[in-house]
């Protein structure tokens, strides 16, 4: 049972970091995407732009019904920033923007994985992309944070 409350926490942290602080990246990995899409796999604009909108909302729509509806909801599980943290070394911002970025990822390989029989998608292009436009807006919304909170205070 320690497992699942384990990533039920991560799951949840990494949800709330990504409607709190990182709340940019889905914004910034729609076009950085759409981009990649159009620049290596060469689709239409049309396309890129249709495909690069719904992998982002299908992986944002199912990572917040699973936290919210899975683990908050159903399983009631709550989020208990101090119970073991002291065992547990921080993590810094571009830790939980990779973390983040890696769950959207393998959240639009589902996507890509899914939907290939309906579109005929080159799936190993596609989880390239899915992967090196998280990766880079990883560090994008990292830099941006970064210049956000020096600014800000």
């Amino acid at each position: 049972m320690y497992i699942f409350k384990t990533l039920g926490d991560f799951l949840l942290s990494a949800w709330l970091w990504n409607v709190t602080f990182d709340w940019i990246h889905i914004f910034l990995n729609l076009f950085v995407m759409f981009f990649l899409l159009k620049l290596i796999i060469r689709e239409t604009m049309i396309r890129s732009l249709i495909v690069s909108l719904f992998a982002q909302l299908f992986a944002f729509l199912v990572f917040t019904g699973l936290v919210v509806g899975l683990i908050v909801y159903i399983l009631d599980l709550d989020y208990e920033p101090g119970g073991f943290a002291d065992e547990l070394p921080l993590i810094n911002v571009m830790h939980a923007n990779l973390f983040l970025a890696s769950i959207y990822a393998v959240l639009q390989t589902g996507f890509f994985l899914y939907f290939r029989p309906l579109s005929g998608f080159r799936v190993l292009g596609y989880i390239v992309i899915a992967c090196m436009s998280n990766g880079l807006t990883a560090v994008l919304s990292y830099w941006l944070i970064r210049v956000f909170m020096r600014y800000s205070l």
